[in-house]
């Protein structure tokens, strides 16, 4: 059993396992491309740039608040990994970046508990 997808989103301790982790990142990822989509529609029918730049402002918190919510369970990941949670640092660095996030996405996490904790899954070593 895998770890529920929007469990621990602002917890910066504890595991997160592979699949969690990947419908987490496909979720945000998808929220985050619909809300654009949906902005740019709502500027370009309401004509007003009062009304755009409101919304704007919401786009840019609701994307600040989805970065910390990344950071926070790419830190979990890392964990589960055996890692300490501030690699999940390297994931903000061009290019690099991008490698690290696919390593940590498909890299399978330790069996049973670790030194940050227990296993997400419930399994036992």
């Amino acid at each position: 059993m895998s770890k529920p997808v929007l469990e621990d989103l602002f917890k910066w301790s504890g595991r997160r396992d592979r699949k969690s982790y990947a419908l987490l990142n496909l979720a945000m990822f998808g929220f985050g491309m619909a809300a654009t989509v949906l902005w740019i529609i709502e500027a370009e029918l309401s004509g007003d740039p009062d009304t755009a730049f409101g919304t704007l402002i919401v786009l840019i918190v609701m994307f600040c608040v989805m970065g910390v919510s990344s950071i926070a369970t790419t830190a979990q990941r890392c964990r589960d990994l055996g890692m300490p949670g501030v690699v999940s640092a390297v994931i903000m660095l061009p290019y690099a970046g991008i490698a690290a996030w696919i390593a940590i996405l498909v890299m399978p996490g330790d069996k049973g508990p670790n030194k940050f904790g227990a296993d997400p899954r419930g399994l036992k070593a």
